[in-house]
């Protein structure tokens, strides 16, 4: 659900073979905080900020509250946020340091779909079986009008239509690191619904854990991962006979 061009552009990146950054994806946030740190900066995990304050019409820091109850105040001449854009303009923001017409503008932004990922991690060599160091997309049918238009009208968690596979392991064969030895990973993903009263949930458990543990939203789970496990074997007979970790 995107514009044409920016498909194509998307695409066209595409066409002459990606990258991946060996070590994982990891080493990009690691190699980030090692600047930061050099550069005289800390890092605090598990923060959250609850407010960007704004005086005069600038931005002069954070109200944060930290994991064990601690909160404070991090004053700075420049916030950067990369959460959520549509939070970030409606909930981090005072809202009279936001323009009017631009709050009404973030009112009416969709959000971007949501995906299941099934982390996967088997004792076979995913090689022999045919697995490159590529990504995989399997759809049940080219009527993805039909497809989005099931995930965001139908009244509970619909059926799923497809996936994209793709492996760590595959792609980058000299790390030691992604899993132990006779081992290989894959994740399994899926466009589902993301309104949480479609996986029977309320909105209440969902600003908690409490839901994780919910019968019925573990029963959707499993619905969804032996679906995913079911496709990855097709198209990779051999790969789900001896999951290690799921």
């Amino acid at each position: 659900k995107v514009s044409l061009m920016l498909h194509a552009g998307l695409a066209n990146h595409y066409f002459g073979g990606a990258y991946y950054p060996k070590g994982g994806g990891q080493v990009i946030a690691d190699g980030l905080c090692e600047k930061i740190e050099a550069q005289g900066g800390t890092i605090h995990l598990r923060h959250a900020v609850e407010q960007i304050l704004v005086e005069g019409g600038r931005v002069t820091g954070v109200r944060y509250q930290g994991a064990h109850g601690e909160g404070g105040v991090l004053h700075a001449p420049m916030v950067a946020a990369a959460g959520d854009l549509k939070r970030t303009i409606l909930e981090l923001l005072p809202e009279a340091s936001v323009p009017a017409v631009e709050r009404e503008k973030a009112t009416g932004w969709e959000m971007g779909g949501a995906l299941y990922l099934l982390a996967l991690a088997v004792r076979t060599d995913l090689g022999k079986l045919g697995m490159g160091a590529t990504n995989y997309w399997q759809f049940d049918s080219y009527d993805f009008d039909n497809m989005y238009g099931e995930i965001n009208t139908a009244p509970e968690l619909p059926p799923v239509r497809g996936c994209y596979i793709t492996s760590a392991t595959r792609k980058d064969t000299g790390t030691p690191g992604h899993c132990p030895p006779g081992i290989e990973t894959v994740e399994v993903m899926a466009l589902v619904p993301g309104e949480v009263e479609k996986w029977r949930v309320a909105m209440k458990d969902a600003e908690t854990t409490r839901y994780r543990a919910a019968p019925d939203y573990r029963a959707l789970k499993e619905r969804v991962q032996a679906d995913l496990i079911g496709r990855l074997e097709r198209l990779f007979p051999g790969s789900t006979q001896d999951i290690a970790y799921r």
